[in-house]
């Protein structure tokens, strides 16, 4: 299938009073709006959505006591996978770019690379935050005929990210692992002076992990 095509619409007669109305700034990749017969469609979507979201956060608490639960750690992970598919159809990039990252954090853990601890949880909770915000725009801009606003999700992706990077930490070919600074600072997700702080803490007493110390 291929995703619906987006389009936008057209702007109304510009009148006296709109001339001086300020027009919110929205970011391009925002500006985006559904056509009447996609309504369907999305209210399906949102209805699901917001259900998996709900899902989600129950089996996180669940997995939090238990990071060695599959069963649970799949039940985290399926409802991620399937807003990443049916957000990816629609078009909603935004949407699904950020459960494919946190739908990689989770399968790092499927995978044996990364054990789920009290970071990994409090990111994938606040994903599920940022996501419900998420489609809750996207259904009222629907319903208004208006573009999208869009999320500041950096500080999010950067704890993705970090989590991600320390998940991957491998030996290099001299049979020795890269430090995860190192892998951080190459990945370009924090700055050396960071990494050397956080260090300097960690040998100072600090018993919190390098990536959450970052």
């Amino acid at each position: 299938f291929s995703a619906p095509e987006m389009q936008v619409k057209p702007a109304a007669p510009e009148t006296e009073a709109d001339t001086e109305a300020p027009v919110p700034a929205v970011e391009p990749s925002a500006q985006e709006a559904f056509n009447p017969e996609d309504d369907e469609l999305l209210a399906g979507f949102v209805a699901e959505a917001l259900e998996h979201l709900e899902s989600i956060e129950v089996n996180a608490l669940v997995l939090e006591d238990a990071p060695e639960d599959t069963e649970a750690l799949n039940a985290v992970f399926r409802p991620f996978h399937t807003i990443k598919g049916v957000s990816g159809f629609l078009n909603l990039r935004d949407i699904n770019e950020l459960s494919h990252s946190l739908e990689n954090l989770l399968d790092q853990a499927r995978s044996g690379q990364l054990v789920i601890g009290s970071e990994a949880i409090d990111i994938i909770l606040g994903g599920v935050d940022m996501l419900r915000q998420m489609i809750n725009e996207t259904q009222s801009a629907a319903q208004e005929r208006r573009p999208r606003r869009s999320f500041d999700t950096s500080a999010l992706e950067s704890r993705l990210a970090g989590a991600l990077a320390e998940s991957e930490a491998k030996e290099d070919v001299e049979g020795k692992v890269k430090p995860l600074g190192e892998i951080l600072v190459e990945k370009g997700v924090v700055q050396r002076e960071s990494v050397e702080q956080a260090l300097s803490r960690q040998q100072e007493g600090s018993p919190r992990p390098l990536g959450e110390l970052l």
